[in-house]
């Protein structure tokens, strides 16, 4: 069983989570050269970032990731508006003219489609593709129209910006910046668990649908590269400082028991007191029947290496299951 672990490195001072007051490393990570590369950004953890325990501080990545084989490309999760100017910068580092782009959509939330509509003003977008069947109350399905009516369309278009109720306002205001409107007109393409995206080399994005989530949630998995993308979850790892560095070693790793247990309860609130043995034992049959060298969370650091990811594994195991989490202890 491969699986990689997290580490919560060192967690620093509170601050304000839009200002990036951040030294700029990369804007392409690559993980696997010429097949695999994160983008992204740092958002500073603080106690408006929901997902985070209280007293964590520190920085985490935003990743959203892009998949190239050939004159084809997949983009999972398109990165938090904020976080914009970055990702569009690192896709035109990365994109030709003749590439063919297609999108995969983890989940339905601000951090996964974020820059959905900008991408589609520079790049035409083959399809969007998200997991499952149509389902009014996912939110799904109104990805592309919300943004659309979220108009942020610049000077040279005329139109007055406009704000969505359904986004909250947030108390730097740099977090309330909207994609664009849609420059293409962009369906939802559901794909059933265990199908595939592929290749033309073969290979094969295959959809899971995993027991570990809190709304409907998607990962998919990268027979060309190894790489499970896991959306929110395994997303317990932080740096101390800003740079955007979302691989994590594990020499760099410093997670235990206690930090996994924190983070995974402060995203996934329902678990407490919850019979939770059962999403142990499947996600033992995921990774068990996936060679899993890399864990790739849209929030969080990637998890690098057959020994990192067994180490998170073991952590988020113990956690879930009662047994293992009575003979382990903290």
């Amino acid at each position: 069983m491969n699986v990689p672990r997290s580490a919560t490195a060192g967690l620093l001072n509170a601050g304000g989570i839009a200002r990036q007051e951040i030294e700029v490393s990369d804007l392409a990570v690559s993980l696997v050269p010429g097949r695999l590369f994160a983008l992204g950004g740092m958002i500073r953890l603080d106690r408006r970032v929901s997902w985070a325990p209280p007293g964590v501080r520190g920085y985490q990545p935003i990743n959203c990731y892009l998949l190239r084989e050939g004159n084809k490309a997949i983009l999972v999760d398109s990165g938090v508006p904020i976080h914009r100017d970055r990702v569009l910068q690192g896709l035109r580092s990365l994109l030709s003219p003749e590439v063919k782009l297609s999108v995969f959509l983890t989940r339905a939330e601000r951090e996964c489609v974020g820059n959905l509509g900008s991408i589609s003003a520079e790049y035409p977008i083959e399809a969007v593709f998200t997991g499952g069947v149509t389902n009014p109350f996912d939110a799904f399905d109104s990805v592309t129209s919300v943004d659309a009516a979220v108009a942020n369309v610049g000077p040279e278009s005329g139109a007055k910006q406009t704000r969505s109720s359904t986004l909250p306002p947030s108390p730097d205001h740099r977090l309330d910046l909207v994609a664009p409107t849609f420059h293409q007109l962009i369906g939802i393409e559901r794909k059933p668990p265990s199908s595939s995206l592929t290749f033309e080399s073969g290979r094969r994005v295959e959809v899971i649908v995993p027991t570990f989530r809190l709304l409907a949630t998607y990962w998919v998995y990268d027979s060309g590269t190894g790489t499970l993308f896991t959306s929110d979850g395994f997303g317990h790892t932080a740096r101390p400082t800003g740079a955007y560095r979302p691989l994590l070693s594990l020499s760099e790793d410093r997670s235990t028991p206690a930090t996994v247990r924190a983070y995974t309860k402060a995203k996934f609130w329902w678990m407490e007191g919850a019979a939770t043995q059962n999403i142990a034992e499947s996600l033992g049959n995921l990774f068990s029947q996936r060679e899993v060298v890399r864990v790739a969370p849209t929030h969080g650091c990637v998890l690098e290496g057959h020994q990192l990811v067994q180490k998170h594994w073991t952590l988020l195991q113990r956690m879930l299951d009662p047994d293992r989490r009575e003979k382990g202890g903290d």
